[in-house]
């Protein structure tokens, strides 16, 4: 049953929903960064540039969650599809 799932989500999304995507993320990221630069509207959302100790934080903090992800790939390959036959 979880290979059957896992078979009927689309692999390639068309062309025209990758270009709504894209386009609703550059949008949000543009609000997103107007609002931290305009001080009555990060005022508003409690928001500000993050600082430089918390620029050092990210690189780390994206490396462990491609980690996961790719040992979540990983189990997923090796255990899910190999028992479901």
């Amino acid at each position: 049953m979880v290979v059957a799932l896992l078979n009927s989500i689309p692999d390639i999304m068309k062309a025209e929903q990758q270009k709504l995507l894209l386009a609703g993320t550059i949008i949000a990221q543009l609000v997103h960064g107007g609002a931290m630069h305009t001080p009555w509207l990060g005022d508003v959302l409690c928001a500000s540039p993050i600082t430089f100790e918390q620029w050092r934080m990210l690189p780390g903090l994206a490396l462990s969650v491609m980690v996961v992800m790719e040992l979540q790939k990983w189990v997923r390959a090796r255990f899910v599809i190999q028992t479901g036959s």
